[in-house]
């Protein structure tokens, strides 16, 4: 229905009520309203997700740090007898938490993209693209968005392990 039908659903329906009575306009707009806040509370639900990743990403980063700490605590305690300073070794952790956090999500993207071309054939393989879902198009819209969260993950990994390096660093030595 055109943008100028939808304001004069009103109108309309009560002209053919007066041609043919008991006859009634349905322009679903209820249904597509619902529809709307269901992708809605789709995208909120996935933010959401990515949220919690972050958190969890975060939460690993900063319990690893202070075991690798712990485990290596002659080494540092031997790095600050010759010198080393706390940005040094924390310089040290931060470089070794981005590269792990870079080839991690870079496998988890690769699964993911993997994931969502097998769902785009089954779709379409099936018949249901179009039907009863949505056709899914692996295209820079959907793949631009998906190339940050490595860059999102490896970041947080990062100023996560410093920071608790650096704290922890001043709390004991």
């Amino acid at each position: 229905m055109s943008e100028e039908g939808r304001r004069n659903v009103a109108e309309i329906s009560g002209r053919l009520e007066s041609i043919a009575p008991g006859l009634t306009l349905d322009d679903h707009g209820g249904w597509n309203d619902r529809l709307a806040a269901a992708a809605r509370s789709g995208q909120a639900l996935s933010f959401a997700i990515f949220a919690l990743i972050m958190g969890a990403a975060s939460a690993i980063s900063i319990f690893a740090a202070r075991a690798g700490l712990s485990a290596n605590a002659d080494v540092v305690s031997l790095l600050h007898l010759v010198g080393a300073t706390d940005g040094f070794i924390a310089d040290q952790v931060q470089r070794r938490f981005t590269i792990i956090g870079l080839r991690g999500s870079t496998v988890g993207l690769a699964v993911a993209l993997f994931l969502l071309f097998l769902f785009s054939l089954a779709t379409r393989a099936r018949g249901a693209e179009g039907f009863l879902l949505p056709g899914l198009a692996i295209g820079p819209g959907l793949a631009l968005p998906l190339l940050a969260v490595p860059i999102v993950i490896c970041l947080v990994t990062a100023v996560a392990a410093r920071l608790t390096v650096l704290r922890t660093l001043r709390e004991t030595y």
